[in-house]
C-alpha cells in the first residue's frame, strides 16, 4: 500500500515539475556569455567522460558511493562502511532501520542527484566576477560527469534499482532528475531566484491542475 502510495505521488509531481522543467529550457539563451559557458563545458565533458569511460571507474564509483552516503545523512541514518575497490567495484551500507522512502531515495540517489554539481552551486557565493564564465564552464563539466555516470551505471541488472522494484525505481529517477537538473538549469538562468521560481512556479503548475481536474 505505501509503495503503491508513493509512485502515485510520483506521478503526480512528474507533470508540474516536468511542465517547470520544460519552462526553464525554453528560456535557456544560448547567446548569454555563462550559459554558453555551460553548455561548452557540459557537452564537451560529457565527450571527454565516454572517451576515457575505463580512466575514471574508481573516481565514478567513490563519487556514486559519496552520493550514497551524502543521501543517508540526510534521512539521519549512520554511515557504516564506505568501500572502494581498484577494480572499480564498490559498497556502502548504513545502521538504523530504514522505511520505504529513506530506503529507496538513498539507494537511488546516485541516479538523480549531481553531486559535484550542487557542490559548486553553492561555491557560488564566494566566487569572484572575474572567474564567473570559467565558474560556469566548470559547472557544465560537472554536469556532463554527471550524465556520464548515470547513463553508465544505470541498467535493469543494478541491486539500486532492483530492491526497490523496476517501476518505483525510474518513477522516483525520472520525476527527481527533473527537479534536480530543473534547479541547475534555473540556477544557470537566474541564479539563486531562479531556483525560487522554479519551485514556486512549481507549485502554480500543480494547483492549476488540480484545479482543472476538479
Amino acid at each position: 500500500m505505501k509503495k503503491l502510495l508513493l509512485n502515485i505521488i510520483s506521478l503526480l509531481l512528474i507533470i508540474p515539475f516536468g511542465y517547470s522543467f520544460f519552462n526553464e529550457i525554453t528560456m535557456f539563451n544560448i547567446d548569454v556569455s555563462k550559459n554558453y559557458m555551460f553548455l561548452l563545458g557540459t557537452i564537451a565533458f560529457l565527450i571527454f567522460c565516454f572517451l576515457l569511460s575505463n580512466k575514471l571507474r574508481y573516481f565514478s564509483t567513490f563519487e556514486h558511493e559519496l552520493t550514497h552516503n551524502i543521501w543517508a545523512l540526510f534521512f539521519f541514518k549512520k554511515p557504516r562502511g564506505f568501500h572502494v575497490n581498484t577494480d572499480g567495484s564498490g559498497l556502502f551500507e548504513w545502521s538504523g532501520s530504514t522505511g520505504l522512502l529513506s530506503k529507496a531515495f538513498i539507494l537511488l540517489s546516485p541516479y538523480f542527484f549531481p553531486t559535484i554539481t550542487m557542490f559548486l552551486i553553492l561555491l557560488s557565493l564566494i566566487i569572484k566576477d572575474g572567474f564567473i564564465s570559467i565558474y560556469f564552464l566548470v559547472i557544465g563539466m560537472s554536469l556532463g560527469y554527471h550524465i556520464f555516470s548515470t547513463i553508465k551505471e544505470m541498467h535493469l541488472g543494478q541491486t539500486d534499482i532492483t530492491e526497490n522494484g523496476y517501476f518505483t525505481s525510474f518513477n522516483i529517477i525520472v520525476l527527481m532528475n527533473l527537479i534536480m537538473n530543473g534547479v541547475v538549469i534555473a540556477f544557470i538562468n537566474n541564479g539563486f531566484n531562479g531556483i525560487v521560481e522554479f519551485f514556486t512556479s512549481t507549485c502554480m503548475n500543480g494547483y492549476n491542475l488540480v484545479i482543472s481536474i476538479l
